[in-house]
């Protein structure tokens, strides 16, 4: 048998009676469990279930492979956990894929404890250029918006609305903005490949659209604020990075009078029926240092 995952999902929808249930147990999307489950029909020759409305029925091949195959995952899925429990140590390097600002804001210091406490741990960060994708290369990434890679286990952490901002100078120079057509005008920073903006116009209550063609890309937060703060033009990002400088007068907020959605931050993950122990300690730690920011919104208010 070539691929073990779908046998191991096919034992799981067995034992759960549900494609559903299956999918929900594993933290993987149903279509993935049905794809798999497709594939592995294809590979043996043989229908595996019978599919109703209602119920999924075992075939008679099915409940052949169930009985032969069941015993020797259920004991390896034990030795892997008692292995994991004997050595108490996380062992392994686990790849992160997320900007630096993430790392920098939200990560570095969760990162650091967890290097400290388990000596044998190792963790290689891939520097992002597309929040909405997984590098091929990592085991975890921090993405944003829509994701495209439906097969991702993706767990939100928080969301966040955007601002579009302006040094204090380019307003005094260039006057307010209140359409998105007139942003054409003036020199967008861009961040990564999230150039499409739209929003609801609270006073023509009309829902406006624009994509912008940046003046200059950049995948660094910390660089995009820069520069936008020494007066190269505009540039929008999550109202979280940008509050306290509008607040201060050191920023000026374009587009009041726009209510622009929400975009969500996800932790996401490829699917592996049997994660490493460093992987989920890594994920669990991820989780817990985004944990304060879940509410973020509501703060902000």
């Amino acid at each position: 048998m070539r691929n073990l995952n779908d046998i191991f999902i096919f034992c799981q929808v067995v034992e759960h009676g549900s494609m559903k249930k299956a999918s929900e147990e594993l933290e993987i999307p149903l279509s993935t469990v049905s794809r798999r489950i497709l594939a592995l029909e294809e590979m043996i020759g043989a229908q595996l279930f019978v599919r109703s409305k209602t119920k999924l029925t075992p075939t008679s091949d099915a409940k052949r492979y169930y009985e032969r195959l069941s015993g020797h995952y259920r004991n390896l899925t034990e030795e892997l956990d008692n292995i994991n429990r004997d050595a108490e140590d996380v062992v392994g390097k686990v790849t992160i894929d997320c900007t630096s600002f993430v790392y920098s804001f939200f990560l570095k210091e969760t990162i650091t404890k967890l290097l400290i406490k388990h000596p044998k741990l190792k963790i290689k960060m891939i520097s992002a250029y597309d929040t909405s994708t997984l590098d091929p290369d990592a085991d975890i990434g921090i993405l944003v918006g829509d994701l495209q890679d439906s097969s991702l286990v993706a767990k939100k952490v928080f969301d966040f609305r955007i601002k579009v901002v302006v040094s204090k100078h380019y307003a005094q120079e260039h006057g307010i903005v209140t359409s998105l057509s007139e942003l054409k005008r003036h020199n967008f920073i861009g961040h990564l490949t999230n150039n499409a903006l739209s929003g609801y116009n609270t006073v023509t209550k009309e829902i406006e659209s624009v994509t912008l063609y940046p003046k200059i890309t950049h995948h660094d937060t910390d660089s995009l604020l820069d520069m936008t703060d020494s007066g190269l033009g505009f540039c929008f990002t999550s109202e979280y990075f940008v509050v306290d400088a509008i607040n201060r007068g050191d920023l000026v907020e374009w587009l009041p009078n726009f209510r622009f959605d929400s975009r969500s931050v996800y932790m996401a993950y490829r699917h592996r029926t049997l994660k490493s122990n460093a992987q989920q300690v890594v994920m669990d730690a991820i989780l817990e240092a985004f944990s304060p920011y879940t509410n973020i919104e509501e703060r902000l208010r």
